[in-house]
């Protein structure tokens, strides 16, 4: 395919003040066409489109949905409560459950597209960065706790999480996991 989604990771000064940019090309990146999201909020974190017209966008502690291919935008608050630090990663299990995830332990699950969220418990306070679906009821997220790499992982959409036991000598943070297939996966770190 030759149409690409891409934002950037910091805001940009337009005349109508600091700008969430995103850029889409249905040509393979020869030319690109800028989108403003809104103004004064976080910069792009994720995007996620399911298929040439529906599309999201994660931004700190909001959501931005189209089902017209990007040609408008549906602002969707996440939450207030989490500000300043923002939700930094975001998985799909199909096109209305999804995962957004953050620092200091923010697990958030929406049911329905994106457009309602609401704070999953897990009880720990590990900051998470990455996160992924194997299947609609599985699902995985990553980051770290103190010095160790923290993995989680649901078997009922999101609404408990277990912690699975790491290699105890490798300290750091996980920054991503990905799965080929529903048992085989990685999981990317700084080191």
């Amino acid at each position: 395919t030759k149409e690409l989604w891409i934002g950037d990771n910091d805001q940009v000064p337009t005349s109508n003040g600091m700008a969430t940019r995103i850029y889409h090309t249905i040509n393979g990146g020869i030319t690109w066409i800028p989108t403003d999201l809104c103004y004064s909020c976080e910069p792009v974190k994720s995007i996620k489109f399911m298929d040439p017209l529906h599309g999201r966008v994660l931004c700190g502690y909001q959501m931005f949905t189209t089902s017209n291919g990007g040609l408008t935008w549906q602002q969707n608050v996440i939450s207030y409560d989490m500000f300043p630090l923002p939700l930094v990663a975001m998985a799909w299990a199909d096109t209305l459950k999804c995962l957004s995830v953050g620092y200091y332990g923010y697990i958030f699950n929406s049911n329905d597209g994106g457009q309602g969220w609401n704070e999953t418990s897990h009880g720990t306070r590990a900051s998470f960065l990455g996160s992924c679906f194997t299947t609609r009821q599985t699902g995985f997220v990553v980051g770290h706790k103190d010095t160790q790499s923290a993995i989680y992982r649901t078997t009922n959409s999101g609404d408990t999480w277990q912690r699975i036991a790491t290699d105890t000598t490798t300290y750091g943070q996980l920054n991503d996991i990905a799965f080929s297939d529903t048992t085989n996966g990685w999981a990317r770190s700084e080191e």
